[in-house]
């Protein structure tokens, strides 16, 4: 059995300042990395976002969504009112969604960024938003299963060659490619806030 050597108080005061220098050292290099990774990424103060104005409503352009203002509220899209002009909206699409912010709204889809659009732009109006399944459907999860008769419900299907929106009792059914989707989506919002 080894005993430890015992160290004099020099030694430890060596060992210590030793310590607090490697330590000092790494949190400068940190500090440094940090800067450098900001000023890297970070998007520049002097670049100009691009700016739109539609029916008397300006949008701005991050690089990744559209914002704008509305009434005292704020919104974000993926998409301009521009590249939304030639998606055709059932003419009652304000009726049933009127319907939509007397109860939960639910959702039936693997498209979370569609809903996500949605929710984040119309949530004031809805009490309540949730994934679903639809009733005589494959269920995934453990998700409650709704039907059209009975609840306010959102489909948005898959469908790579077809893209539209119908009306089926209480359901709003949302059509297309996954981007086709998120177009539809934000064509909704503009004519739910009376933008197009």
């Amino acid at each position: 059995m080894q005993v430890p050597r015992l160290e004099t108080k020099a030694e430890k005061e060596k060992r210590e300042r030793r310590n607090r220098i490697i330590v000092g050292v790494l949190m400068s290099f940190l500090l440094v990395l940090s800067i450098l990774g900001y000023a890297l990424f970070s998007k520049p103060e002097n670049t100009q976002t691009r700016k739109l104005t539609y029916n008397d409503v300006v949008f701005t352009f991050d690089g990744r969504m559209w914002h704008f203002s509305l009434n005292g509220h704020n919104f974000a899209t993926v998409f301009s009112p521009m590249n939304t002009t030639n998606i055709s909206l059932p003419g009652n699409l304000e009726e049933i969604f009127a319907n939509y912010t007397s109860a939960p709204l639910y959702f039936v889809t693997s498209n979370i960024d569609a809903v996500d659009e949605l929710v984040r732009n119309l949530g004031f109006f809805i009490p309540r938003a949730q994934l679903a399944c639809i009733q005589g459907e494959k269920c995934e999860g453990n998700l409650p299963v709704k039907n059209c008769q009975e609840h306010n419900i959102i489909i948005i299907k898959d469908s790579p060659n077809e893209s539209g929106v119908s009306i089926k009792q209480n359901c709003l059914i949302i059509e297309g490619s996954y981007e086709e989707q998120l177009r539809i989506a934000d064509a909704i919002i503009f004519r739910l806030l009376g933008v197009q």
